[in-house]
Parts: C-alpha cells; sequence; structure tokens
C-alpha cells in the first residue's frame, strides 16, 4: 500500500497478495475498518495459494476469526473436478450449512459453483465477542491439500486425510447499533 486509504472507500479490495503486509499497513487496515468507531467498511480478502509466508496479515484475518494455511486445495474425488490436467485444483464448491449462506441461498437455488487454486482456509471462530464468522461456500468432504512447492505429477497418498474446506468466508464485526435507515452498523 503506497498512500492511505481514502476516507469515503466503502470496499477495500486485498486481492492475493504475494508478500505479508508490514504492521503498519495491517493497523490501517485495522482503522479503515474501525472508521473511527462508525464501522460500514468492507474488505474483500482473497488469499493466493502461492503465498508463502504472511504471518501479520493471517493475524489480522484469525482476529475476524478466519484461519489459513498454506498449499493449495486439492480435490481427491474426480466427480467434483473440473481439471482437464489431472491436477484437481479446480472444483465444484457448495452453498454452506450457515444462517448466512442460508439467507443468500434461495438467491442461488440450482446455481453451479466454482473454486479453483484456492489457498486453505476455515472458520476458526464462529463468535467471539461482536464478530460473527460464517461459511459461505465449501468444498466437499474429499478435498486435501497440496503443499506448495509439489511438482507438477504431485498426487495425494491413498490415505492422505481430506475435510471439507471453505471457499468463502463472511466475517461481521456486529456493533448492535442502527443507522438512520435502521440497519445494522457493521464491518465486513
Amino acid at each position: 500500500m503506497k498512500d492511505d486509504i481514502p476516507e469515503e472507500t466503502d470496499i477495500l479490495l486485498l486481492a492475493a497478495p504475494t508478500v505479508d503486509l508490514t504492521l503498519d499497513e495491517i493497523k490501517e487496515i485495522d482503522a479503515y475498518l474501525n472508521n473511527n468507531g462508525k464501522y460500514g467498511k468492507n474488505l474483500f480478502y482473497f488469499g493466493s495459494s502461492t503465498q508463502l509466508s504472511t504471518p501479520n496479515l493471517d493475524a489480522l484475518m484469525l482476529d475476524w476469526g478466519i484461519k489459513f494455511d498454506y498449499g493449495t486445495v486439492f480435490e481427491t474425488d474426480d466427480n467434483y473436478a473440473l481439471s482437464s490436467d489431472g491436477l484437481n485444483t479446480a472444483m465444484m464448491v457448495n452453498l454452506a450449512d450457515s444462517d448466512a449462506a442460508t439467507d443468500i441461498g434461495a438467491d442461488y437455488q440450482g446455481a453451479d459453483f466454482v473454486g479453483g487454486s484456492m489457498r486453505p482456509m476455515t472458520v476458526a471462530i464462529e463468535e467471539n465477542s461482536k464478530y460473527h464468522t460464517y461459511d459461505m461456500l465449501v468444498t466437499n468432504d474429499t478435498a486435501t491439500v497440496m503443499p506448495n512447492g509439489a511438482s507438477d505429477d504431485w498426487r495425494p497418498a491413498s490415505d492422505a486425510a481430506t475435510q471439507q474446506y471453505s471457499a468463502m468466508i463472511l466475517s461481521v464485526y456486529v456493533t448492535g447499533d442502527k443507522d438512520n435507515e435502521g440497519e445494522e452498523i457493521r464491518s465486513n
């Protein structure tokens, strides 16, 4: 980040950073989301499967209830994989079974969702004080992690541990206050 975040910014996009943010940049993002106690700001963060070490950024995400690991989510069941090269890093993902996903789910009945080259992430803390964290999209429970630096012919061992990973997470800081239109004031 080369400049301060303009005050009128409503959505901050952090797209696949490959290096960690400095502590000053993390503080700037925290201040932006706090918005002088007025909140109402949004951060969209897209983790990159090529990230090697981002402890400052990972700590910020963990404050919001989101835990990141390293590597690339790999689908072990070919029925859910979309890759033609056999790497199985593009896959079908599903609406999660969470209150937040259910709220939007009716608008997307019958829709197909795809995720690809995803950094492994999970909901670490569902609720902590005023923070509420929800899975929105998830992989099937047949996913595993391909380690960073794996060769093009890497395949998981036949007994590789598999689990469901988050493909999209919503974390909300709820102030408990309402704006002039009666809407809940929050940052996401």
